[in-house]
C-alpha cells in the first residue's frame, strides 16, 4: 500500500498480534475465529517517545534500525486515526513505521524487563507481497527456539501464511494490492524456557514502493487476592491461604505461573489439602513443612473459553513454636503480600494484592489433675496438664496462688495463699483453663518459700 493510503487505512485495517507467555509447557488450542468486541478495552498501549525509544506498562524499550528500508519513511512515530471497529483499541493509537521495501531493513527492540504472558506485539499493515521474520531472545542474548510457539491466524479475509522454524517466525502477506482485508494473526510463545527479552524485526519480502508496517504493545492487567480463612488460629492449628487470580479485560494469559514465598512465621501444613480450580493443566505444588508455593500451567482464555478467573488454596499452619497475636502493622513474618511473590512469569510490577495476615495465638492451656486435692495457706500444689508455657496467672478456688513456676509445657507447681475451695485455674497467652475437680482448701497454713520463676 502507498504512503496515501497507509495513512488512509480504513477502519478495517488488520492486526498481527503476537501474545508471549512464558512458560515452558505445551501448546494449547487456537484462539476464536474472531476479536470479541472490546476485546482490548482495559489493555494499557504503548507510546514512543521517538523512534528510538517507548514504554509500555512502565516497561521501557530501545528502538535500533539497521539495513535498507526502501523509499517509504526510513523508521519514524506514527500515529492513525482509527483502530479496528468493535475491538475497544483507541481511536488513535502510537506506532513505530517503518518502509519495508528491500531484504536488508532490520528493526530491534530491546526491552528492560522481559515480556510476559499479558503482554501483546502487534504488526499492522501486512500486504503489497511484505514479508517479516521475527527472532526472539532471552535476557543473556541467546537465541530462543520458537518452533514450539502456538500460532493462530485470525482474519476475516486474506489471512497470512505465518510459518515457524527454530530460529524464527514469518509472517507473509496474503496477496498483491490494495483494498482487501489486511490480515489478522495470534502467536502465542509457549515452549521457551527463557522469556522473551528482545525481538528482531527482518523484512524480506519484495514488496512495492512506498508500503510499511508498523509495530506497537500493549499489556493486560492481571488481579491476584489471597486471603486467610479462618484468619486467626492457634498453634499448630491451621488456616486456608487461598490465591484468586483473574484478568480484568478478559484478554488471554497462558501457561503462567508464580511461587509464593510465605512469610517466615508460617509453613505448608501437614495435610495440605490442596485445591485448585485453575484447569489445563495447572498445578501447584506445596509439600508438608515447605516454606513456598509454586504454581504453574495457569491459562485464562478469552470469551470465558477457560474461565474469567481461578483459585488455588492450600493449608498452612505456623512454624514451631511461633505465635502472633496480632495483626496490626501487618507482621511480616505472618503477613502475606506483594514482596512474597518471587519467581513469577506474570509481570509483578502490575500485580498489587492486600496483606492477608493470620493470627497466631497460644494454644489453651488444659488441667487435667492436681495432688494433693487438699492444701493450706503456703502449701505446694503439683498442676498437670498442657500448654502451660507463658503462664500469667494462677488461682485455688478464685484465690491467686501465693506464687508459682512453669516447670515444663505440661507442669507447674504453685503455692497456695489465702486460699479457698474451688477450681484450680491458670491463665495463659492462649487463655484461661479450670481444673475439673474441686480442691479443698485446709483452714491451717504451712509456712513455704515463694517459688521464684
Amino acid at each position: 500500500m502507498n504512503l496515501f493510503f497507509s495513512k488512509l487505512r480504513s477502519i478495517f485495517s488488520i492486526l498481527a498480534i503476537l501474545i508471549l507467555g512464558l512458560a515452558n509447557t505445551g501448546p494449547v488450542s487456537a484462539s476464536p475465529a474472531a476479536v470479541p468486541a472490546g476485546y482490548f478495552s482495559s489493555q494499557t498501549f504503548s507510546t514512543f517517545t521517538n523512534a528510538t525509544q517507548g514504554e509500555v506498562c512502565g516497561n521501557s524499550f530501545s528502538i535500533i534500525a539497521s539495513g535498507s528500508f526502501g523509499t517509504a519513511p526510513k523508521i519514524s512515530v506514527y500515529s492513525p486515526g482509527s483502530a479496528p471497529a468493535g475491538s475497544g483499541m483507541p481511536a488513535s493509537l502510537s506506532m513505530l513505521e517503518w518502509g519495508s521495501v528491500g531484504t536488508s531493513g532490520v528493526v530491534t527492540i530491546t526491552f528492560t524487563t522481559p515480556l510476559t504472558p499479558a503482554d501483546h506485539i502487534f504488526l499492522e499493515d501486512l500486504d503489497f507481497n511484505e514479508q517479516v521474520k521475527l527472532a526472539f531472545y532471552d535476557a543473556a542474548n541467546a537465541l530462543i527456539n520458537p518452533s514450539s510457539f502456538i500460532l493462530n491466524p485470525v482474519s476475516t479475509t486474506g489471512a497470512p501464511t505465518i510459518s515457524q522454524s527454530a530460529t524464527e517466525i514469518t509472517f507473509t502477506s496474503p496477496t498483491p494490492g490494495i483494498g482487501q482485508n489486511e490480515p489478522f494473526g495470534e502467536v502465542m510463545e509457549s515452549g521457551s524456557v527463557n522469556p522473551v527479552k528482545k525481538i528482531v524485526y527482518t523484512g524480506t519480502g519484495a514488496a512495492a514502493a512506498g508500503s510499511t508496517i508498523e509495530t506497537y504493545f500493549s499489556c493486560s492487567q492481571l488481579s491476584l487476592a489471597d486471603a486467610f480463612s479462618p484468619t486467626f488460629i492457634q498453634q499448630d492449628g491451621t488456616s486456608t491461604l487461598k490465591f484468586t487470580i483473574s484478568q480484568v479485560n478478559g484478554n488471554p494469559l497462558y501457561h503462567s505461573g508464580i511461587i509464593d514465598n510465605l512469610p517466615a512465621g508460617l509453613q505448608v501444613a501437614q495435610a495440605p489439602n490442596i485445591s485448585n480450580n485453575c484447569s489445563n493443566g495447572s498445578s501447584l505444588v506445596a509439600v508438608p513443612a515447605a516454606t513456598s508455593l509454586t504454581f504453574s500451567g495457569l491459562s485464562l482464555a478469552y470469551n470465558n473459553t477457560f474461565g474469567p478467573s481461578c483459585s488455588f488454596s492450600v493449608d498452612v499452619t505456623n512454624r514451631s513454636g511461633l505465635t502472633n497475636t496480632t495483626c496490626s502493622g501487618n507482621p511480616p513474618e505472618f503477613t502475606n503480600g506483594t514482596s512474597n511473590l518471587v519467581g513469577s512469569s506474570f509481570n509483578l510490577s502490575s500485580i498489587v494484592i492486600s496483606p492477608a495476615c493470620l493470627v497466631v495465638n497460644y494454644k489453651l492451656p488444659l488441667i487435667s489433675s492436681f495432688t494433693p486435692g487438699s492444701a493450706g495457706t503456703g502449701h505446694q500444689v503439683i498442676i498437670s496438664g498442657a500448654h502451660f508455657n507463658g503462664a500469667t496467672a494462677v488461682s485455688f478456688g478464685g484465690v491467686a496462688a501465693k506464687s508459682f513456676i512453669v516447670d515444663s509445657d505440661t507442669q507447674f507447681t504453685a503455692v497456695v495463699g489465702a486460699g479457698a475451695s474451688g477450681q484450680v485455674s491458670v491463665t495463659t497467652p492462649g487463655g484461661t483453663a479450670n481444673s475439673i475437680d474441686l480442691l479443698t482448701y485446709l483452714n491451717h497454713s504451712l509456712f513455704m518459700p515463694t517459688l521464684h520463676k
